[in-house]
């Protein structure tokens, strides 16, 4: 098997390229700085693997040929153990053949079959579409299984994106750069398909652009192919074919100042520095200007972030309760009415719908106030419920990896396993055997779930 190349983009570019370089994995079209940091031997190969931010920069996307994934993704996971990795569903530039579920303002939601859905905008179809209707898409835009919508954006024109050039039925070729660089080489694109070349073609070697340009036209070829088998089938919706496959990473807390350590071996870097980045663009900056100083061992300060970046009282903070199974659930937004020195933070909500609190079975009406009470870095954060006169409706405490307080969000990922205490003075732990199930199907490595034990028995014997 060939060897991996892989291209690497984004806040954690210095850190993966330092891991990924040591273990013997070749790094290819390095960005100008990643260059500069590293006396290693860099290639100009098209990369057989890529590495990119998701838009949060919460986490990763890899994605490439299916064995160097696999490789690349083996390291990766190396760094921490919570550092979570879900296969793409919906891999970028695959194929379905999907059913219109329903139509909005803006565009129709589209089943790709079993849970996968997807969101065709009006814009990116070339036909008129209606619920029930039955057409072939491609997924442009993946999003994260962690994002609140997870419908990943699909058109039905076809796409194929490369390092050097994009080609594809929607680009006109009347108005694309057709003619530049394709004259070069023996490849002529799929009829009526046009060619939008990146800023990197200029610097590559032309064999790198020759070599692309016939993978590009390869995959092309085999898209077409596999629209045409689709629109004969009989099954719909269902995958139809995957030019490449991806998976995405999420970084727990400690995982990210792991990457800071890694980082640190190659460039001055600020202990904190992952994750004030993917905190805020305003914190981004900042670290750069501190790191550009040299101030590489200023201590992390949470109540400095917090300060300079909030959540400050009168803020609305949305709480992301992720899943093992990378999918996250919004608790709710609330407001922002205490915060104290040592990144503590108070967030209450205001509750609207009726029935009964999960696990405290105690009545839940609208009105009730839940006050959470969230600690940077802490494995673990109460929420008291009230009645709108103030009488205490139970207590949940939410065992999970440790808590980052970002801006406009509160984050983590819960492990199953929590603490009640009803009004009347009673204590259990809740969800043991989910825990233990979560960690039969490796989803959650067996030391964090230890962890999670020992948390959840300490605050049963506190409460």
């Amino acid at each position: 098997m060939e060897d991996a190349r892989v291209k690497v983009r984004g806040i954690y570019a210095t850190a993966l390229t330092q891991r990924l370089a040591t273990a013997g994995i070749r790094i290819t079209m390095p960005s100008e700085p990643i260059a500069d940091r590293f006396d290693i031997q860099f290639s100009d190969a098209v990369p057989t693997v890529v590495i990119e931010d998701t838009a949060d920069e919460e986490g990763l996307l890899v994605s490439g040929e299916a064995e160097h994934v696999e490789a690349v993704l083996g390291e990766v996971r190396s760094i921490h153990e919570q550092l979570w990795t879900w296969q793409a569903a919906t891999p970028p530039g695959s194929l379905f053949a999907g059913r219109v579920e329903e139509t909005s303002e803006h565009g129709a939601t589209v089943s790709l079959g079993g849970e996968r859905e997807a969101f065709l905008p009006f814009g990116r179809s070339d036909e008129y579409v209606t619920p029930g209707d039955d057409l072939v898409v491609q997924v442009h835009d993946p999003l994260p299984p962690w994002d609140p919508d997870r419908r990943p954006v699909v058109s039905t024109y076809l796409t194929v994106e490369g390092t050097t050039a994009t080609i594809g039925e929607s680009i006109d070729r009347a108005e694309s750069e057709y003619d530049r660089y394709l004259q070069l080489f023996e490849v002529d694109l799929p009829e009526d398909w046009g060619i939008t070349w990146h800023a990197a073609v200029d610097e590559l070697p032309l064999a790198s652009v020759a070599e692309e340009l016939t993978q590009l036209d390869r995959r092309a070829r085999a898209l077409l192919t596999a629209r045409d088998r689709a629109q004969s089938l009989q099954s719909v919706p269902e995958s139809v074919h995957e030019t490449l496959v991806a998976s995405w990473c999420w970084f727990g807390r400690s995982a990210r100042f792991a990457l800071d350590e890694l980082r640190a071996e190659a460039v001055v870097t600020v202990p904190g520095h992952h994750r004030v980045k993917a905190g805020s663009n305003a914190g981004s900056t900042a670290v750069d200007f501190v790191e550009a100083l040299g101030y590489g061992d200023t201590p992390f300060d949470i109540e400095a972030v917090l300060t300079t970046f909030g959540p400050t009282v009168g803020d609305r903070v949305r709480i992301e309760h992720g899943k093992p199974t990378g999918r996250t659930v919004v608790l709710g937004t609330g407001e922002v009415t205490a915060r104290s020195a040592g990144g503590e933070v108070t967030i209450d909500r205001e509750l609207t719908s009726s029935g009964t609190y999960d696990g405290l079975g105690t009545k839940r009406e609208s009105g009730d106030i839940a006050r959470s009470t969230f600690v940077e870095g802490r494995w673990w954060y109460p929420t008291v419920y009230r009645s709108s006169s103030g009488d205490v409706k139970g207590t949940y405490v939410n065992v999970g990896t440790p808590i980052e307080i970002f801006p406009d969000r509160v984050r983590y990922l819960d492990l199953h396993v929590d603490v009640i205490k009803r009004p009347e003075g009673d204590v259990r732990i809740i969800d043991r055997d989910e825990l233990s199930t979560a960690v039969d199907e490796n989803q959650i490595p067996s030391d964090v779930a230890s962890r999670a034990r020992q948390v959840a028995a300490s605050i049963e014997a506190a409460l």
